[in-house]
């Protein structure tokens, strides 16, 4: 060992505020939910959540996201609390990672004011996308993520979402 002290990572995140991109697919869920369960002295986590065919982003949120079983480890820790827990610590913002500014409004942009890091795993996992929509999420996506880290003054801390085939060979269709 070098000497140098360990990083205390819940020291680093408490009272945090942070923007969390991609919450609404499976590694988004996985990787909010530890953040939650295993940092619960951060400040706000931010959650985009693109608002659903007549529900708003908090409903998807709370309907779609932190009732599935990945927020199990969450529900075990708070118990009756769960509920006050997360919406204590989540604040869920109407956004689309696929358009410029994540879709946010300069007035959006105020009231979330500055952002510590904006944590980005969204991302199309689909083998056989459209090339439009493919380049809107994966590479679009990112770009719009770090419009809004230039106007927060926060970190990126990009997850990626690639996957492989198992032990396949050639195309998977």
């Amino acid at each position: 060992m070098s000497g140098r002290p360990l990083l205390d990572i819940g020291a680093t995140l408490k009272g945090k505020r942070i923007l969390f991109v991609g919450a609404t697919g499976f590694v988004g869920k996985v990787a909010l939910s530890m953040f939650l369960c295993r940092y619960p002295d951060l400040g706000k986590m931010f959650v985009l959540v693109r608002p659903g065919a007549g529900s708003s982003s908090e409903d998807r949120f709370f309907r779609k996201v932190a009732s599935s079983p990945t927020f199990d480890p969450i529900r075990e820790r708070w118990g009756d609390g769960t509920e006050a827990f997360l919406r204590e610590k989540c604040v869920p913002l109407a956004g689309d990672v696929a358009r410029p500014m994540l879709n946010f409004s300069e007035a959006d942009l105020e009231n979330i004011g500055s952002l510590d890091a904006i944590i980005n795993c969204a991302g199309l996992v689909s083998f056989n996308p459209s090339l439009e929509t493919a380049l809107r999420i994966n590479v679009l996506g990112p770009k719009h993520v770090l419009e809004v880290a230039r106007k927060t003054g926060a970190a990126v801390v990009h997850i990626s979402t690639c996957f492989v085939a198992g032990n396949r060979d050639g195309e998977v269709w």
